[in-house]
């Protein structure tokens, strides 16, 4: 592909130099009978085991038959490893492209080692699968060795992948090997002079093992003479492999991704008499360990660190860089992301377009900027709006860029805004540069669901009125660039290579590599410059934006129509903070983009499929600011998702329902539909009609759940010790994932089911169910007793105050903790005091975080949730403590959101899970909502309504606030708090649902800072019981 352009970097997957390697036969399996093998799958999939051929052989069918799992061929094979294993089999698969695993399991059961082969297509024939010992990796257990030394059984797994359907994986000849180990020290490659280039001596000896690596980098001295030339490998000195070609480029590093190359010799070739006087200094990335190249990013961060700082992207240059998503309601699957530097990804695991701006001055001198020259701040305009901006401060010139999105979900368009203003009276001129680089804004370490880092551009043509992009982005540019070039991504930045061709000169680019990159130079001026680019976030989807005028109007109707969307809830507190209203209207905003159609996601790249738990909490803060429409999209597509047993699975993706054991799962699924029951609305759609179409998948997960405690009282019911404390509760899970290492008893899982079954009581009732209701008041009530003397019984075992998270373990987990007071309103059935002491450790450790008086690395800000439950346990001023602590880690600060993870230094770089992480929105959204009205559960199950619990004494002595639309079982809350002579604010609220309302005034001494309580029904004809 080079045609006389620069090569430096290779993605050689799968190119590998043969070489043959002693190896000492430990273990083998023929397969020439199925003796021993057996099928397992997971709920509602098919696998059946059959004869490859005549000859041997095993094919293991399945039929995934519409939801997520896996089918599993499995054989008791009991194995002592070696020290240097390889494993080798034959292997054909048809259907796919699925996901292949081949696992080994100790002989607890617990404890698994696998090779994960990722959406795996379709091959007829018979290939050898080589699985080096580097290559087999801890999967999963409780294990504190995870060294693989002995296994009981070998397993081969079918996962649903991006095909799911039908198929096949069919293996043979099974052998496990000792290889050679290693030399503990390789060769230095010394430079051999050839006719036409250098060779190199990876080996110590022709007879000894071959050297595997990972990448090449051969670094040139400065002034070096540069030509196009070959790399290639040998195993034995006589037949060579290209491994890649390298041209003329600006950089003094080459670099090559070969990823399980295996070599004796290397060799680099130049054409004709191109030969240069001095070799480069070769040096040989590792194949595994800390330095080895595991993905071609790697090899772009070696390019980076020897770059100038800016030249590429922070995640290149060792540096952990934030980001926010641009989209529209419903649409993450086509949504774009914005770096907190101004660069854009065009969409899902798509390449970026990243800003520079170039100085030319009058005494004839130019500079250029980056993202590393400028002061940087962002925000997001009106207090919340989704309308990402970045602004440039230098002192020489601004530049701000805002982004947005418009239309449908399966048919929007993207678009930004720059502005770029000169302001130094000695410029000449200023113009404005974009970059298209093959490197999403989502960093290399983002290795989850959608990995970020490189993203292929193989192919930029122009077109009318802007440029396509690997045939599916279309870009329009307004005023068209005046220059626009092309090449190859490695060398760095095309702005640093003014060589480059012209891209106009050429109908298409083509690089099957996907390395390309383009650069757009826009006309130089002394003048304010404002530049427009508008794309298709969906593939048939061509930009409509064409001029400033439109632009501007885009703009002006995207954020008119957020801010209709998002002000539902309307609050007026002068002495409130502004993040807090703020970051209630951006979290709103992130979950509706986050979610795809009715599909609630936590995020659209890391965590771009649904959960239950995820989704029925989002769904208890949408109908909370008013969007019933949303959450009851959600509850209607989720329902049609149960497995036919009644199990609720604990998330969807693509493949269909997941079976992997998440016992909360139930209980959330039974919470979402009564959350939409009780806070229903004339017109939003949630009748009767609606209830008693939901109500057979309510009563089969209610009934699964009793199925599951009947499990757990067969198999407990003589046990003495810790193990009573599992007895009439949940199963083990792994539980939110909180213990996905090995599966526990989680008080997560049960203190869901508990509301599963308290709202499966109120939904019977609803439904004037009364044999429903009867049997389902008697699992409550005997659940309630099972809990309450579980969490007793596992206190007192391991000898702790708090509520523990599992049973088994006696742990703390505050975080998970909090939904014993919301939603599950368990606090009656605790021991006395168990709360507060769960909640006053963790205080006492917050506030020793806060402080950096202990160590601490990490931590998710599903903490929110704390808030709510300081609120509820009457400890407003540590509620507010921590709501401050979690809004300095919003980051960028101005935009208002949180990912799922935040490091104690900002700047190293970690994974993140999602920016923004929607589920962490909701917990903000529920934890702010508290601040102003619950719900507080008596004993006898009637519902208190809890008004201004967290309302901090500073709002009480400015006496002024206005709330009005926020959602309740009893209607829309409206509040207006306003001051009056005499030390005196006079209190006017309603709250109404079906009949008309009725304003009710209160006059209270602005000395009050506790929370005014009514019984419920409090409406409509009287104010109820009220105490102060």
């Amino acid at each position: 592909m080079s045609k006389g352009l620069l090569w430096c970097a290779l993605w050689a997957g799968g190119a590998m130099v043969s070489a043959a390697v002693l190896a000492t036969p430990i273990a083998q399996d023929s397969l020439r009978t199925l003796e021993g093998w057996r099928a397992l799958a997971s709920d509602q999939v098919q696998a059946t085991l059959r004869p490859a051929s005549p000859k041997g052989g095993l094919c293991l069918d399945y039929d995934f038959r519409g939801v997520s799992g896996y089918a599993v061929a499995r054989r008791e094979w009991p194995i002592q490893w070696p020290s240097h294993p390889e494993v080798q089999m034959r292997v054909k698969t048809v259907g796919g492209p699925n996901t292949v695993q081949i696992k080994w399991v100790d002989a607890s059961g617990d404890n698994v080692w696998w090779f994960n082969r990722s959406n795996v297509p379709a091959q007829a024939r018979w290939q050898t699968w080589r699985i080096p010992a580097r290559r087999i990796e801890f999967a999963w257990g409780p294990a504190s060795d995870k060294r693989l030394r002995n296994t009981a059984a070998m397993e081969i797994v079918a996962v649903a992948g991006q095909a799911g359907g039908k198929g096949a994986v069919c293996v043979e000849d099974i052998r496990l090997s000792d290889t050679p180990a290693p030399p503990a020290q390789w060769p230095d490659p010394a430079p051999q002079p050839l006719r036409q280039g250098w060779q190199w001596a990876l080996s110590a000896a022709a007879a000894g093992p071959p050297r595997e690596f990972s990448g090449l980098a051969l670094r040139w001295p400065d002034g070096a003479a540069r030509a196009a030339y070959t790399v290639e490998a040998s195993d034995d000195g006589q037949h060579w492999t290209a491994l890649g070609s390298v041209g003329p480029q600006p950089s003094r590093l080459d670099t090559l991704w070969t990823p399980e190359a295996r070599a004796r010799w290397l060799r680099a070739r130049w054409p004709g008499a191109a030969k240069p006087a001095a070799p480069p200094q070769l040096t040989v990335v590792p194949i595994s360990g800390p330095a080895a190249w595991q993905h071609l990013d790697d090899a772009f961060k070696a390019q980076a660190a020897v770059a100038q700082r800016g030249a590429w992207p922070r995640a290149y240059m060792g540096e952990q860089n934030f980001w926010t998503v641009v989209g529209v309601d419903g649409g993450a699957r086509q949504s774009a992301l914005m770096s907190e530097d101004g660069a854009l990804e065009l969409g899902v695991a798509a390449p970026s377009v990243e800003p520079a701006v170039r100085l030319k001055w009058q005494d004839g001198r130019e500079t250029l900027h980056t993202w590393a020259d400028v002061r940087i701040t962002q925000q997001l305009p009106q207090s919340g709006l989704p309308l990402p901006q970045v602004h440039w401060e230098h002192a020489a010139f601004t530049l701000d860029i805002q982004a947005a999105a418009q239309g449908a979900a399966n048919s929007a368009q993207a678009f930004a805004r720059y502005h770029l203003q000169p302001r130094d009276p000695a410029l000449a001129s200023a113009q404005l540069l974009l970059l298209l680089r093959p490197l999403q804004v989502n960093p290399p370490q983002q290795f989850l669901n959608t990995p970020g880092g490189w993203a292929a551009v193989r192919h930029i043509q122009a077109v009318d009125q802007g440029w396509r992009v690997n045939q599916r982005w279309q870009l329009s540019l307004w005023p068209r660039p005046e220059r626009a070039q092309v090449g190859l991504a490695p060398a760095g930045p095309l702005w640093a290579w003014p060589q480059a061709p012209a891209l106009n000169a050429r109908p298409a680019w083509q690089d099957p590599e996907g390395l390309s990159q383009a650069l757009w130079t826009f006309a130089a001026s002394p003048q304010p410059q404002t530049i427009d680019l508008s794309w298709g976030l969906a593939a048939t989807v061509r930009p409509r934006l064409q001029g400033p005028e439109a632009t501007t109007q885009a703009l002006a109707a995207v954020a008119q129509g957020w801010q209709q969307r998002l002000g539902q809830l309307q609050l007026d507190i002068p002495a409130a903070d502004p993040r807090l209203l703020a970051s209630l209207r951006s979290a709103l905003a992130h979950i509706l983009i986050s979610r795809q159609g009715p599909a609630l996601q936590p995020g659209t790249r890391a965590y771009a499929r649904t959960w239950i738990r995820d989704g029925a909490m989002m769904v208890s803060g949408l109908v909370r600011l008013g969007e019933h429409q949303a959450a009851r999209e959600f509850v209607d597509w989720f329902s049609t998702q149960l497995f036919a047993n009644g199990k609720v699975p604990c998330c969807w993706d693509h493949r269909g329902s997941d079976p992997v054991v998440e016992n909360d799962s139930h209980g959330q699924y039974i919470f979402a539909v009564a959350e939409l029951w009780r806070h229903r609305r004339p017109g939003d759609g949630i009748t009767t009609d609606w209830l008693r179409q939901h109500w057979p998948a309510v009563l089969r997960a209610a009934r699964y759940m009793d199925q599951l405690r009947a499990q757990q009282e067969q198999a407990f019911a003589h046990s003495q010790g810790l193990a009573q404390a599992y007895r009439g509760v949940m199963p083990k899970s792994i539980s939110h994932e909180g213990y996905s290492a090995q599966p526990m008893h989680s008080y997560w899982d049960n203190f869901w089911a508990l509301k599963g079954y308290k709202d499966a009581v109120f939904l019977a009732q609803a439904m004037g169910d009364a044999m429903a209701t009867a049997s389902l008041q008697q699992s409550l009530q005997a659940f309630g007793q099972d809990l309450a003397a579980s969490v007793q019984r596992a206190r007192t075992h391991h000898g702790v105050d708090f509520v523990p998270g599992a049973a088994d373990l006696g742990d703390f987990d505050a975080t998970s903790t909090t939904v014993a007071l919301d939603p599950a309103q368990a606090q009656h059935l605790l021991p006395p005091g168990s709360l507060d002491a769960t909640f006053e450790r963790y205080w006492q450790e917050a506030q020793q975080r806060a402080k950096g008086q202990r160590d601490w690395k990490d931590y998710t800000p599903y903490e929110l949730r704390t808030v709510g439950a300081l609120i509820r346990l009457g400890q407003r001023q540590r509620a507010w403590a921590m709501l401050d602590f979690f809004f300095a880690d919003q980051r960028p600060t101005g935009w208002l959101q949180w990912a799922e993870v935040v490091m104690r230094e900002p700047r190293q770089t970690h994974f993140l899970g999602d920016m923004p992480h929607a589920w962490v929105s909701s917990d903000y959204v529920r934890a702010a909502l508290d601040i102003f009205w619950h719900e507080r559960e008596r004993a006898d199950g009637k519902i208190d309504a809890v008004l201004g619990a967290g309302w901090p004494a500073a709002w009480w002595r400015d006496g002024r606030l206005r709330l009005a639309g926020l959602q309740t079982r009893w209607g829309a809350l409206g509040l207006t708090l306003e001051p009056v002579p005499e030390g005196f604010s006079r209190w006017t609220w309603c709250c109404c649902k079906t009949w008309a309302c009725r304003p009710m005034e209160q006059r209270a001494s602005t000395s009050i800072t506790s929370a005014s309580i009514w019984t419920t029904p409090p409406w409509p004809t009287t104010n109820g019981a009220r105490y102060w």
